[in-house]
């Protein structure tokens, strides 16, 4: 099942990158459950605007259940949704999807003063990532495989459920100019 989750994701992202998407049919035969949600997968991403799990990768409403930080950082809340994914929907898939041009990366990488609550999440960031890279690219995909490894050792429950073999975890990123999904090794064993 779970190869089959993936599978359906990369698909939908094919379908989205080259304007085929299928969701505009969904839409129109209003397949939203009102008594139940049943999500496949449960996703972190950034908040930026152009960043949406179901249009990027060409899926019903329904399929995700989502949490979405800046920098797509772990937080207790975020874990709090993830444990609520594994234990109340069964959900085999968990993805931690950074993008391009992610601006909380870029004021990570950056000698900028920050002020107010968005100073947290810069320095989590580089604190995170001991090796900020000036390139966003190796920043960006460091802070995922840094999010993950986050995700396993502050969750119990979430580490159990990839001991045994019961959810997965995995990293992506979004490219904004060709609206393509890069599945990134996770070598966490989970």
């Amino acid at each position: 099942m779970f190869t089959t989750i993936i599978n359906d994701l990369i698909n939908g992202n094919k379908r989205f990158a080259t304007c085929k998407s299928q969701l505009n049919k969904q839409i129109k035969l209003n397949t939203i459950s009102y008594n139940t949600q049943q999500p496949k997968t449960v996703i972190l991403c950034c908040v930026d605007s152009r960043i949406s799990p179901e249009l990027i990768f060409d899926q019903p409403i329904e399929t995700f259940l989502c949490s979405r930080t800046p920098g797509n950082i772990i937080t207790n809340e975020v874990i709090a949704t993830i444990e609520l994914g594994i234990l109340k929907f069964n959900t085999q898939l968990i993805i931690i999807l950074g993008h391009t041009d992610c601006a909380a990366i870029k004021l990570a990488n950056s000698n900028t003063i920050i002020n107010g609550y968005l100073n947290n999440i810069a320095t989590t960031i580089k604190n995170d990532n001991i090796n900020t890279s000036k390139h966003q690219h190796i920043t960006t995909i460091n802070n995922i495989h840094i999010q993950i490894q986050k995700l396993i050792t502050t969750s119990k429950i979430t580490k159990n459920a990839c001991n045994k073999n019961l959810t997965h975890i995995i990293g992506g990123i979004f490219n904004l100019k060709t609206s393509y999904v890069d599945f990134i090794n996770n070598n966490n064993k989970c």
